[in-house]
């Protein structure tokens, strides 16, 4: 089966994307269509550290301001890594690409954006952060394995 609406799930903080975005491209067919995705969950480690030092007083405008700039730069770092990503395929494949960064839970999200897309593969990376914090934390792999409205490719 070849695959016309290929998604491919970027996470912005691990350097592990490359196997993924490759994998991606290997599936793609002159005539595919390719979006590339990356969310950004809304309580980053950054921001619990922003949290703990504002502690006294969390709805300083100080504490509002940092929040707001760790939320940019994040933003901001995160497109410009899809931006990328979205050149290499359309230079290298040439297909048509398109890119996507949000903030929100990223299981939830991605299968959403999956399913407003009508994507047919949904390509991300499988972590191994163990079963105890995956227990504890959740995994983006395992909801979208469970709740995806498309085919599921799974790079190690």
């Amino acid at each position: 089966m070849e695959y016309t609406r290929i998604m491919v799930a970027i996470d912005p903080d691990s350097q592990g994307h490359a196997p993924v975005f490759a994998r991606a491209l290997a599936l793609a067919g002159w005539e595919t269509h390719l979006l590339i995705a990356a969310c950004l969950d809304a309580v980053t480690a950054a921001e619990l550290t922003d949290s703990v030092g504002t502690l006294v007083d969390p709805d300083s405008s100080a504490a509002q301001n940092a929040l707001q700039h760790r939320r940019q730069v994040a933003y901001s770092r995160s497109q410009a890594l899809i931006d990328e990503l979205a050149q290499e395929a359309r230079v290298r494949v040439g297909i048509t690409v398109q890119t996507s960064v949000q903030a929100g839970q990223p299981g939830p999200l991605l299968c959403q954006l999956a399913r407003d897309w009508k994507a047919d593969l949904f390509v991300l990376g499988l972590t191994r952060r163990g079963q105890l914090v995956d227990c504890l934390l959740g995994s983006v792999t395992q909801y979208v394995v469970h709740h995806a409205p498309c085919s599921v490719l799974l790079v190690h």
